[in-house]
């Protein structure tokens, strides 16, 4: 498989990863600035991480 398949799949594995966790592996009732905390991992970690990782991996030019 070439590497930017292996990539791509392994940052999309590790997107749904973190997009899951939030729901399945946080207590709704817990808060934080009016949200539910697994809110700010599904919906805002989720994909900064995701765009983050992308940014990296360009900068050492592996794409």
């Amino acid at each position: 498989m070439p590497k930017l398949s292996k990539i791509t799949l392994l940052l999309t594995l590790g997107y749904f990863l973190l997009w899951v966790a939030g729901p399945l592996c946080i207590d709704p009732r817990l808060m934080w600035l009016g949200m539910p905390l697994w809110f700010w991992l599904s919906i805002i970690a989720a994909p900064a991480c995701l765009v983050l990782a992308l940014c990296l991996l360009r900068m050492k030019n592996v794409l």
